[in-house]
């Protein structure tokens, strides 16, 4: 099974709470309000048990994924991610918050 987070806001309109970029007045992009999910909340609320595979491209934020607060990991069966070495968090770092939940980084 596929998944997406999917935005509160569907399209840019005042009705739903969003509202035009105002940013850059060359931009026709829209500002949209987007919720935010932790893995767990993201389990609860799809009821499933635990993940197969988890792909993560997340540009350099890995840490902030698996360094801490990561009990959840422990019902991820397979992870595909890159590692991003030049944000200080190298593949031994990874290696290091990952191993406890048995997982062997290649």
């Amino acid at each position: 099974m596929v998944f997406g987070i999917i935005p509160e806001c569907r399209s840019a309109s005042r009705r739903n709470g969003c509202s035009p970029s105002s940013e850059s007045p060359k931009s026709s992009a829209h500002r949209l309000r987007v919720r935010q999910f932790t893995v767990p909340e993201l389990l609860l609320a799809l009821g499933w048990e635990g993940i197969d595979v988890l792909k993560i491209d997340i540009e350099g934020y890995e840490k902030t994924l698996f360094h801490g607060n990561n009990a959840w990991l422990s019902r991820v069966r397979w992870i595909i991610e890159e590692a991003h070495g030049h944000v200080n968090y190298s593949i031994d770092d990874v290696r290091a918050d990952l191993a406890p939940f048995g997982f062997k980084v290649r």
